[in-house]
């Protein structure tokens, strides 16, 4: 993404595709997908499906599988009086956010760079056993799966957590593009700032809940 290469190959595994609403139409119960312009469409009849008593939106981005199509809706979010802006950075230890009538709030964050170090110190005393015998890397990818998922575990009850308190406000992440940090620095330097862009990447992907509006990116 955004001319980024990945050290693993991508790999298919479910065939599918998103069809934009531009390049779909309906009449009649009636969904004509463009597959060439003009020339090539599919088209699928659904004026006797079971849903349409039961929905109310406006119909969005479809998914096309090989076996069947999902129908997306959209739905007008009803709007709630916030009580303003918390704007979110992460830091390698620390969740630092700050609002204009609260001031300051800081999450802590060692547990979960503590966690990050852990599966480090495991994963580098078996890599270098791993190359002589084949069957460690399984248990390479066992531990892998395993910080993964406490680390999920760890970000799911913090952001679970602020948007209890702060359940009100709208909150922030900031839109950064932090590669600039890996240049010319030690390695000590390299670890550190590549456990913040990870911590970083979480959070802002796992996106922080509010009844008032979703997340967004400031730049």
């Amino acid at each position: 993404m955004d001319g980024r290469r990945t050290k693993t190959k991508p790999v298919v595994k479910k065939k599918f595709v998103r069809v934009k609403e531009t390049l779909y139409s309906y009449k009649d119960g009636r969904i004509e997908i463009s597959i060439r312009p003009y020339e090539e469409h599919l088209v699928f009849d659904i004026s006797k499906a079971w849903f349409w008593g039961r929905t109310k939106g406006e119909m969005g981005e479809l998914i096309l599988n090989e076996k069947f199509l999902i129908i997306t809706f959209r739905f007008k979010q009803k709007t709630q009086n916030s009580k303003g802006v918390i704007v979110w950075d992460c830091n390698e230890r620390s969740l630092d956010g700050f609002n204009p009538e609260i001031g300051w709030v800081r999450v802590d964050l060692r547990r979960l760079f503590h966690i990050h170090r852990v599966y480090e110190l495991k994963r580098q005393r078996l890599q270098s056993k791993a190359s002589r015998k084949p069957s460690l890397r399984r248990v390479l990818e066992k531990y892998s799966n395993r910080e993964r998922n406490r680390v999920r575990d760890f970000i799911h009850k913090v952001t679970t957590m602020i948007s209890k308190t702060f359940k009100d406000y709208v909150h922030g992440f900031e839109d950064l593009k932090k590669e600039k940090m890996f240049n010319k620095s030690k390695s000590s330097q390299q670890k550190n700032c590549k456990k913040q862009l990870e911590n970083y990447n979480q959070f802002n992907e796992l996106q922080i809940k509010s009844p008032a509006s979703k997340p967004s990116q400031l730049n």
